[in-house]
């Protein structure tokens, strides 16, 4: 069947309706759906059959769509994922049913045809919360339409939602709630409970996937046609061409940590450099490396002498038998959650902090800047040492952006990190992974780490593409990945960088590094933005007004557009420049240039 798509390409001049008819009749009904599937909704079928072979000849089809859909049969798989998990479990999905036998097929929401849905009958929907309740953007045309006059009744369709997210954000998994509402309202009947997943998700989604399977019932058999193109993933799987992950971490040596501040600087960041050596790890520019962090020995000993408990006493965790203080170095302390008020207030029993609880807006403002220490001091308890535990979550590893191209490094890793220390409710705080970087870790030590890929933000394929890179402070860490991949492989595109910080003198990251890449011509332009050098604050969403008709231009010739730092502030100020942008240069109205930023 590859040769035959081959043979279709090489011929491309001619008519190609003629030709698939040709094709066709070489084709068994299975190969002709496997062939039609990846073809359909094509405008222009010359160039899109082409984007379906690799340079191997190996097709690929959409890199949404992971296996054929027939509306109506079998089980659709609908999944919407911000990073990669929750195609990641999407995947897992397929391969159970298919070792079962079952029809089954897989779609990225933001590919799956909408008016498909009426007629479905069996649908597992997968979707993650991106920070305070957002659902990913493959999502937004379903939720609107599911929340449109257009939204067909859903009695016949039988469903059940997993929803991935983490527990720090007062709106845990709100996407995928909203999602189940919605879905219920329309008349669809959950056959399986909503599963809510924090950030360590394995086990639970496991879990909904058995349950809703099993609630499903009988499912047709699958004729052998659909399969799952390897394509869908990087080769290697999503682990990175070996087995490693947060429960099972590689230990990197530190080989560099060099601070980049200037004497006088209130940030302190470093420039840390890890080898890879002997691990088969391969990350692609955009992945993120996991840090197996622990809490300091020192803030143990606060925690538990504000609680009372002596930290030599053994506890029983998944690990096994350690003592208090030790286990303690591998639960979440520094941040708090919805769930874990909830569970400490089962011990104090606090009508005030109840309140709190029960007001989103007062809990927002409580959880902000407050720790344990704060919680048992406001809202004292006198806990055993196991449930402590109980109340606790298990201190989830953190993730920092790759700041180092692949193809420029031998088996090295590179990362940017700022140290975060902070006073508050009369207290010094510092943040557990950052803190561990700057103050515990020295060259030659080795570190727990593993590689988290990120799909969603990729450089484009093709090397002459443009891009718009936005990254103030260390969120242009991706970015200097992705300068030196493309000045690595000899791309030619342009390449545009806006780059934020507060002074700079002290604060110019990697900037001997950026005027090399100016001068070599890997990096076409850049604009900085130093926010504290003058007394009306400057950032990188003036940078980008500024030179609006250029960036407008770069946008209307197809530039790929990145941003990467605070999503709270920092993005909505941006996202809020290009609508400007695209209000002035496009002449559009507000709707309008909204639209075309949204697209």
């Amino acid at each position: 069947m590859d040769q035959i798509i081959k043979d279709l390409l090489k011929k491309h001049e001619s008519d190609m309706d003629g030709l698939l008819k040709e094709a066709s009749a070489s084709l068994n009904k299975e190969q002709l759906a496997w062939v039609s599937g990846y073809c359909a909704g094509m405008t222009e079928a010359k160039r899109q059959v082409a984007a379906c072979v690799n340079s191997q000849g190996v097709a690929q089809g959409s890199s949404h769509a992971l296996a054929i859909s027939v509306a109506g049969e079998g089980l659709t798989v609908l999944f919407a994922s911000h990073s990669g998990n929750g195609k990641g479990v999407a995947k897992n999905v397929f391969a159970t049913v298919q070792k079962r036998g079952l029809k089954a097929s897989v779609h990225s929401m933001g590919t799956y045809k909408l008016k498909d849905l009426k007629h479905e009958k069996n649908v597992l929907f997968i979707i993650s919360t991106h920070g305070e309740g957002v659902p990913p953007g493959s999502a937004e045309e379903l939720f609107d339409f599911l929340s449109s006059n257009r939204a067909p009744r859903l009695d016949g369709l039988k469903y059940s939602v997993l929803a991935l997210g983490d527990k720090s954000y007062v709106n845990f998994c709100k996407a995928g709630i909203t999602l189940d509402r919605k879905l219920e309202k329309l008349g669809a009947k959950r056959v399986f409970d909503r599963v809510d997943c924090d950030v360590d998700f394995a086990s639970d989604a496991e879990r909904w996937m058995l349950g809703a399977l099993a609630a499903f019932g009988d499912l047709p058999k699958d004729s052998g046609s659909a399969s799952l193109p390897g394509s869908v993933i990087p080769s290697g799987g999503l682990s990175g061409g070996n087995d490693y992950s947060a429960k099972n971490p590689f230990q990197a040596m530190v080989l560099a940590k060099v601070k980049l501040n200037g004497r006088g600087s209130d940030k302190e960041t470093y420039h840390i450099e890890l080898s890879l050596e002997g691990s088969g790890i391969r990350y692609f520019p955009g992945d993120s490396c996991g840090l197996v962090a622990r809490n300091s020995a020192g803030f143990v000993g606060d925690v538990l002498s504000k609680l009372r408990l002596p930290g030599t006493q053994d506890v029983v965790v998944p690990a096994g038998q350690l003592s208090l203080a030790k286990a303690l170095e591998g639960y979440e302390l520094t941040v708090l959650t919805t769930d874990v008020l909830k569970k400490h207030n089962a011990f104090a029993a606090s009508s005030a902090l109840q309140v709190v609880i029960d007001d989103v807006t007062k809990l927002k403002e409580y959880l902000y800047g407050r720790d344990f220490i704060d919680l048992v001091r406001e809202y004292p308890v006198t806990y055993t040492s196991q449930d402590l535990l109980s109340v606790l979550r298990p201190l989830p590893a953190r993730l920092y952006s790759i700041a180092s191209g692949p193809s420029a490094y031998d088996e090295e890793l590179h990362l940017l990190v700022g140290a975060l220390r902070y006073n508050a409710f009369g207290r010094n705080k510092e943040g557990v992974a950052s803190t561990f970087w700057a103050d515990r870790i020295v060259e030659e030590e080795t570190v727990p780490i593993y590689i988290k890929h990120n799909e969603g933000f990729r450089l484009p394929q093709d090397g002459k593409a443009s891009i718009i890179m936005i990254g103030p402070g260390t969120g242009v860490a991706p970015f200097r990945s992705f300068v030196e991949e493309r000045a690595a492989l000899g791309h030619t595109g342009k390449s545009w960088l806006f780059f934020g910080h507060q002074h700079f003198i002290t604060d110019f990251l990697y900037q001997t590094e950026w005027q090399r890449h100016l001068e070599e011509g890997s990096l076409t332009r850049m604009n900085a933005a130093f926010s504290r050098d003058q007394h009306e604050k400057l950032y990188v969403q003036h940078k980008l007004i500024e030179n609006g008709d250029d960036v407008y231009r770069w946008i209307e010739e197809g530039a790929f557009i990145y941003v990467c730092g605070d999503m709270k502030r920092m993005a909505p100020d941006v996202q809020d420049a290009f609508v400007k942008i695209a209000e002035k240069q496009g002449a559009l109205a507000p709707d309008q240039a909204v639209e075309y930023v949204k697209r």
